[in-house]
């Protein structure tokens, strides 16, 4: 009786959710628990505001204000720092965190790994980590609760691109090595001036045997970081049963945000009208998956130029020009997220 009537809920419950495949899975995995939404999600985007044409030459504070209109309380950036953790543009840096606070809007920063190429052996490259993230957290700590150590670095030390990087196999174990003694001496470093702080490291797609080989170089860190980019929609996406793979090599203690996430191409070729699903799917249905706090969108500007090898890189904002850098619009993802109240 117990399982027909099991049977029936879920029966009764599936077409709320249309095609959320995913949806189904995890009700059949939690053994009919449904799942639920967590409480207190960050919704946060990524900028580039001390480092790039399109947000260097872009008023903060009105990227502070659509970010407001979109209902985001996070903003993510990188900053060019010495290897003492000193930004190299100190003002425009006291600029964003004056409008930040203006528009009580959060910040995390991602930490550049300085010299970490040049380093040659693990004391070393544990030293280097711990001045630059000691110097950078006594310098600014005021300003941050969580920083994110590096970006990507998963992809410094893949054997090959090709890989699934799920086994500990596909990386580079001499340089895995030294990165993670960098990692530690930034961690303790970081802890050291800021108490109170948090640490992300984050990985790409399903390159969890990265985790798993932080965790046998006992690398401590608080909160799994990780970067997606979509070709499909949520419900035929692998990212719910990533984040649960990616958890258990940590025995699901360690919380995970979605710092960079984005359709594949942005909105490359025309593709808003898929942007704008991509991001709109995302946002409201992967605060429904155990363990994540926050989802960072990649990115909020459009960058025409941007000097990279790929043209998409300039076409994942949110918010596109028609004057470069001063007349915007919303992209259709963007227009989405400012016209929906988040349930």
């Amino acid at each position: 009786m117990r399982n027909f009537t099991f049977i029936i809920v879920v029966i009764l419950l599936f077409p709320f959710f249309g095609n959320n495949y995913w949806f189904l899975e995890y009700f059949l995995n939690s053994k009919g628990q449904i799942p639920e939404k967590t409480q207190g999600f960050i919704l946060g985007i990524n900028g580039h505001p001390l480092s790039q044409a399109a947000y260097k030459e872009f008023p903060v504070a009105e990227q502070m204000q659509l970010l407001k209109s979109m209902k985001m309380t996070y903003y993510r950036f990188d900053g060019g720092t010495d290897y003492k953790g000193q930004l190299k543009d100190e003002p425009r840096f006291a600029g964003l965190t004056r409008e930040a606070k203006k528009h009580t809007i959060k910040l995390l920063p991602v930490l550049w790994l300085r010299g970490l190429d040049t380093m040659k052996t693990e004391p070393a490259a544990y030293e280097r980590g711990f001045i630059e993230g000691s110097g950078f957290a006594s310098r600014y700590g005021d300003h941050f609760d969580y920083y994110e150590l590096g970006n990507e670095q998963d992809l410094k030390v893949l054997k090959q691109r090709s890989l699934s990087g799920k086994e500990t196999t596909d990386y580079k174990i001499d340089k895995t090595k030294i990165l993670a003694s960098f990692f530690r001496g930034m961690h303790h470093g970081i802890k050291k001036a800021d108490t109170g702080s948090k640490t992300i490291i984050d990985m790409t797609e399903g390159h969890y045997g990265f985790f798993k080989l932080l965790k046998q170089y006992n690398v401590q860190f608080d909160v799994i970081g990780i970067h997606w980019y979509s070709k499909v929609d949520f419900a035929s996406s692998k990212l719910p049963r990533i984040i649960n793979e990616t958890a258990e090599v940590f025995n699901g203690e360690k919380p995970v945000w979605i710092t960079e996430f984005n359709s594949q191409f942005g909105s490359y070729g025309g593709r808003e009208d898929f942007q704008e699903l991509i991001v709109s799917q995302f946002v409201e249905q992967s605060r429904f998956i155990q363990g994540v706090e926050a989802l960072f969108i990649y990115e909020l500007l459009d960058e025409p130029r941007l000097i990279h090898p790929k043209e998409t890189e300039k076409t994942f904002g949110i918010v596109k020009w028609i004057t470069p850098h001063t007349k915007w619009e919303y992209k259709k993802a963007g227009k989405s997220l400012r016209d929906t109240e988040l349930r």
